[in-house]
């Protein structure tokens, strides 16, 4: 039967040359898209060892000296030190708040905020990565609002887990920061440094906790939590500018509910000197808000809206390639009926058709895709600049994932002309013999 169709397939090739030149040109484009959808499926489903639900950003102001309320007295440092203390207490006793945890800005998960450096371990200067560093403040729970974990998802982490008063400027990392610099090492104790030169600067590191990501459609990245160890009177001062507290609901607790209850009680409670409460803020939609401000959900979007307008076009081509072929042969399924082929070897033939004209197609066009690998003009979301952990996924195996994207592409678009066929071909079957035996 693929001799016969192939044959067909021959004789028809004018035809067919206009259908397989939009096929190639589909089959290619169809697949640069696919290709950057499954690494943004594949990286969503790489686990971010912390949770971002039911968590809120709650952000405090200070009353500006124009304002009839303020009192030039509350702004001194140690007034400030007491009245931000009194808020974290009076959010920690809250009804329905879990946990509470003060940070610096960069710190906000979703947020975009970001400060990188390079540190090497003290042990070997020659081991060294990129990290995203974190300033959290551990008289709050950074860790226990976001959930963050240890030993791979094993159990849960609080910042009351770690020694940070007992050894020289505590610092947390992430797993692959431990793995990195002191490689089959208890990493606890150890010492890391951003210059090699500078030992007296060194930090200690106070424990490991999982890996996490920037972004969650981003691969795990190298982290380091350092700590405040106090809010001085600068850090007081600078904190409107540069820090965040956080907080976690209880799950129970629907999302509006809360966030309505919250606020309205917050408006007159959260008072304390010249501090007060401004806004309740979820980290879920800071996070959204951050991939439209970098255009990640227009690019996606984008991508979404091209592919199934690649697919419409192919859909009516080969509808009206195959509309126009049942009427031209008419004859041909009459006399194939006559002769005892059933209904299904019918619809069969005309979806073979359309099978083999994309088979023949995709190589033809694989060619073309790996021209664009080759000079790297590929780009979608693999690794980043240099704070990504060093672990091989799937995806960076080249020919392991072209091959894959293609298969995925091959079946997006056997499906549609499967789709596109199908009424063509009832329309065939439908047809009595007798009287396509009549047509000429």
């Amino acid at each position: 039967m693929i001799r016969s169709i192939l044959t067909q397939l021959w004789n028809c090739r004018k035809a067919n040359f206009s259908v397989l030149l939009e096929l190639l040109l589909v089959f290619g484009l169809v697949w640069y898209i696919t290709d950057f959808l499954f690494v943004y499926a594949f990286n969503l489903g790489i686990p971010n060892h912390r949770d971002m639900r039911h968590t809120w950003q709650v952000n405090i102001d200070l009353l500006q000296p124009d304002h009839p309320e303020y009192r030039a007295e509350e702004n001194e440092p140690q007034a400030l030190y007491d009245n931000y203390h009194r808020i974290l207490r009076i959010l920690q006793d809250y009804p329905g708040v879990e946990a509470v945890g003060m940070a610096s800005n960069r710190a906000a998960p979703g947020s975009g905020n970001y400060r990188g450096r390079h540190v090497y371990s003290t042990d070997d200067t020659t081991r060294h990565v990129d990290v995203q560093e974190m300033d959290i403040y551990p008289g709050t729970d950074y860790f226990r609002v976001f959930r963050h974990t240890r030993d791979n998802g094993a159990g849960p982490v609080s910042v009351n887990d770690f020694d940070w008063t007992g050894v020289q400027r505590p610092v947390v990392v992430s797993r692959s920061v431990a793995e990195a610099l002191f490689p089959g090492e208890n990493a606890v104790g150890k010492q890391m440094v951003a210059n090699p030169s500078a030992t007296d600067m060194a930090v200690t590191i106070a424990g490991v906790v999982d890996d996490t990501k920037r972004f969650d459609y981003l691969r795990p990245r190298h982290v380091v939590y350092s700590a405040i160890q106090q809010m001085d009177s600068w850090g007081i001062q600078m904190w409107r500018f540069y820090a965040v507290t956080a907080i976690r609901s209880d799950a129970s607790l629907p999302d509006s509910r809360f966030a309505e209850d919250f606020s309205e009680a917050m408006t007159g409670d959260l008072r304390a000197g010249n501090f007060f409460f401004n806004e309740l803020v979820p980290y879920e939609k800071m996070a959204a808000d951050t991939s439209d401000r970098f255009g990640v959900t227009s690019t996606l979007n984008i991508r979404v809206y091209l592919m199934a307008f690649f697919l419409l076009n192919i859909l009516l081509c080969i509808t009206g390639t195959f509309w126009y072929r049942v009427n031209v042969r008419r004859s041909e399924i009459g006399l194939r009926k006559a002769m005892g082929a059933t209904n299904a070897s019918v619809r069969s033939m005309f979806i073979l058709e359309g099978l083999c004209l994309l088979s023949l197609a995709a190589p033809v066009a694989m060619c073309i895709e790996l021209q664009f690998v080759g000079a790297g003009l590929i780009d979608t979301f693999g690794k980043n600049w240099g704070a990504d952990t060093d672990k091989v996924y799937l995806i960076d195996r080249a020919a392991l994932r072209f091959a894959i994207t293609n298969g995925i592409t091959w079946a997006i678009l056997a499906a549609v002309i499967l789709a596109a066929i199908s009424i063509p071909a009832r329309r065939a079957v439908a047809l009595p013999s007798s009287e396509a035996l009549r047509t000429n």
